[in-house]
């Protein structure tokens, strides 16, 4: 399908479309992934809705996953926030812990996830540190929405990493 675009439509599929046209050729019907990167500009929430059969199964198993997501850019694939809260909760349902990667004064695009804003939002006061960035855990559901509203109100990008353990 086409994405209408102002720099022209963009090509589409969801995930499960293509899972479903492919797997006569490839074992995409494991019940076992160790790792996927999303980074899709804004298509995040549409990345999650399309994989919902195939991908973001209850029977499958995610070793870990890291995703870049800003609430801003979801209009982009006409997505609400309130519609991009909820995928993000369901998201982390899949997973044993989510992560907030924020970055540290100094470092490549400080501005746009700070150290401050897991520090003002979640309840984790003791994040790891691994070079420029801080991990912070979120703790439960509840955490999403503040989280994601804060990143909208402060037009925020930040990575996300999510692991079973």
């Amino acid at each position: 399908f086409l994405v209408p675009n102002k720099e022209g439509p963009i090509a589409g599929a969801r995930v499960d479309c293509f899972v479903d046209h492919i797997k006569e050729h490839s074992d995409l019907t494991s019940t076992k992934i160790d790792f996927i990167k999303i980074d899709v500009e804004g298509f995040e929430i549409a990345v999650l809705q399309g994989g919902r059969n195939s991908l973001f199964r209850q029977q499958q198993k995610i070793g870990s996953m890291i995703m870049e997501v800003g609430p801003n850019r979801w209009n982009r694939a006409s997505v609400s926030f309130e519609v991009g809260v909820e995928e993000m909760t369901r998201l982390a349902s899949f997973f044993t812990t989510s992560y907030l990667l924020t970055r540290s004064p100094g470092s490549g695009f400080y501005k746009t996830c700070p150290v401050s804003l897991g520090k003002e939002i979640l309840k984790d006061t003791e994040p790891r540190t691994v070079g420029s960035i801080r991990v912070f855990k979120i703790q439960g559901a509840e955490e999403w929405g503040k989280l994601l509203t804060y990143m909208k109100d402060k037009n925020f990008d930040c990575n996300f990493f999510y692991e079973n353990k």
